[in-house]
């Protein structure tokens, strides 16, 4: 989750929800009572308007401020409904739900925020990534990071390559790729990197990516763009390379965890537990290392108030564990639905029966 603004003396907090995970913490935070604002798309009416057309009006995005009266988990869509009456905009006292998707801004206004609260959404905060882009080419490589105030160039890489005929243009890039390679290494160990997007032109980027990847053990995400240098980087944040590439690490990690979960089960091993029963029990007796949900066991319970699941992810956050709601649009996903759509990996064995 990504905190836009923050003003607690006045009272309230802007976030950006980027995932599933956020939308289940905002669930959490948002309340009866509060005020929430987001841009949102309303039919407005014209009463300038012939009558004919006067009860239609025209669908114009607004800025609305709605007293929250429920929140819910729709089913059918990764989204939270927010319901209530509009206090600031236009048709003030009218009733109005804010559907809150990933990827849409609402902002948060308590009477008073409790501490749990905020802790709650530094949690989420703190699990957004730094993400940091290499546009590259033909002796030339531009490191930026992307930070939450906008892109920061923080270091350019030039290194004088032969042309096409020239006897040392081999061993001239494989100079050019250690010393590119040596500054990446030295500011994602400064800046905590966990995601690096290589970019360029032509066939530099993939045999950069291949070089990190091989030789230096670095993974990377490969984006096509139509320049090298800042503009390149520019580039890569406008065609969505930043969320793709976090997206893909979470799969990775997802099918990591899933993988020891199968492997643990095969192995007869007691420290794995699947189905509602074991994970819960598991929570309770704070043995959960890993919980894995499936987004839509995770939805249902939401929808339908399944105590069991959402005490089994409310357990296991209170003893440290890792929580992850896991897409089943991938095939470890459908597989982790087979076993009752929840499973965890456990530091210890608990009791059987």
């Amino acid at each position: 989750m990504k905190v836009v603004e923050k003003d607690l003396d006045k009272g309230y907090i802007e976030v950006l929800p980027e995932t599933l995970d956020d939308l289940w913490h905002l669930y959490h935070v948002v309340r009866k009572g509060d005020l929430v604002f987001a841009l949102e798309k309303r039919r407005v009416k014209d009463e300038r308007a012939e009558t004919i057309r006067r009860d239609k009006g025209e669908r114009k995005p607004v800025y609305l401020g709605v007293r929250v009266e429920d929140v819910e988990f729709d089913k059918y869509a990764n989204r939270l409904r927010i319901k209530g009456v509009i206090e600031h905009g236009p048709e003030s006292g009218s009733h109005h739900t804010v559907n809150v998707t990933t990827g849409k801004r609402i902002k948060i206004v308590k009477d008073e925020w409790e501490r749990k609260d905020i802790e709650r959404i530094e949690e989420a905060e703190m699990s957004r990534p730094p993400v940091m882009l290499v546009a590259v080419d033909t002796g030339e490589g531009t490191i930026g990071i992307v930070r939450d105030y906008g892109l920061d160039v923080v270091a350019r890489v030039r290194h004088n390559v032969p042309g096409k005929r020239g006897g040392d243009r081999r061993a001239e890039m494989r100079k050019f790729f250690h010393r590119l390679a040596d500054e990446i290494e030295r500011i994602a160990e400064e800046e905590g990197v966990e995601h690096i997007v290589v970019g360029g032109p032509g066939f530099v980027k993939s045999d950069f990516a291949e070089f990190l990847r091989e030789e230096r053990d670095i993974p990377t995400h490969v984006e096509d763009t139509g320049s090298a240098g800042e503009a390149g980087l520019i580039e890569m944040i406008r065609r969505g390379a930043v969320e793709r590439a976090v997206e893909e690490s979470r799969v990775a990690e997802e099918v990591k965890h899933l993988e020891e979960v199968f492997k643990r089960i095969g192995k007869g091993d007691d420290t794995v537990a699947y189905g509602v029963r074991e994970c819960l029990k598991a929570a309770e007796f704070g043995a959960i290392d890993v919980l894995l949900v499936a987004d839509e066991k995770f939805r249902e319970a939401m929808v339908e108030g399944e105590e069991d699941v959402l005490n089994a992810v409310k357990y296991a956050e209170r003893t440290g564990a890792e929580v992850l709601i896991v897409s089943t649009e991938h095939e470890w996903g459908e597989r982790l639905r087979e076993l009752g759509g929840i499973a965890a990996l456990l530091r210890f064995s608990i009791p059987t029966g």
